[in-house]
């Protein structure tokens, strides 16, 4: 009669690696990158609507979105208080900027700066400090 050599310290080490990997890979063990953050903030700042582009600063969520008409519109997010917010539906791009006009306010961002403007003045500047 053969008699069975069965190695139990391989088939525990084996099934210890596997427990490993599921933790590893179950998504309460990963970490969402900022990224991730304002990505799904997306949902907010384009209802019904395509993203193109989004910002992030210290005070503003900026997302730039394709309306189902094509024309971009912008959509500002006071991240304090969200239920503060502006859409502006008239947007222009140019020379890596976009731009939104609202009467006499201009809300310019692009991945390095958030600037508003009334008439000629400067009202506000804050930096990007991530974009996508």
């Amino acid at each position: 009669m053969k008699k069975n050599h069965t190695n139990y310290g391989l088939i525990a080490k084996l099934a210890f690696a596997g427990i490993g990997t599921f933790f590893l890979w179950t998504p309460a063990a990963v970490q969402a990158s900022p990224k991730t953050t304002i990505i799904a903030q997306a949902d907010i700042g384009c209802p019904k609507a395509m993203p193109v582009s989004s910002f992030e600063t210290a005070n503003f969520y900026v997302f730039i979105c394709e309306g189902q008409d094509g024309k971009l519109f912008y959509q500002g997010i006071d991240r304090d208080n969200p239920s503060n917010m502006i859409n502006v539906s008239r947007v222009e791009y140019k020379n890596g900027s976009y731009s939104a006009l609202n009467g006499d306010v201009i809300y310019q961002i692009n991945t390095d700066e958030l600037v508003i403007y009334e008439g000629r003045n400067v009202i506000l500047r804050e930096p990007v400090i991530r974009s996508n």
